[in-house]
């Protein structure tokens, strides 16, 4: 979708993503968090997006957190809900 400039990318919830209550180790969800994270790089390169500005919600805040700790330069700014 392009208006006056911009593009929109329309994401989806996570895909396999524990439902409920359950203990994480730590360590596994560093390695967790790092596959959406990996996810999300390649869909930007997949769409050459360039620089993107990033929104989310919920367990999304987390992800775009730790994308624009990883790359600032290609994701400047962040609006997280």
């Amino acid at each position: 979708m392009h208006v006056r400039g911009f593009r929109a990318v329309p994401a989806c919830d996570e895909s396999g993503r524990p439902t409920g209550r359950v203990a994480i180790d730590p360590d596994e969800f560093r390695d967790w968090l790092d596959d959406y994270v990996d996810d999300l790089f390649a869909l930007a390169d997949h769409l050459e997006l360039g620089e993107a500005y990033l929104y989310a919600s919920s367990f999304g805040s987390t992800i775009v957190l730790s994308a624009l700790d990883a790359t600032p330069e290609g994701f400047p700014r962040g609006v997280l809900q």
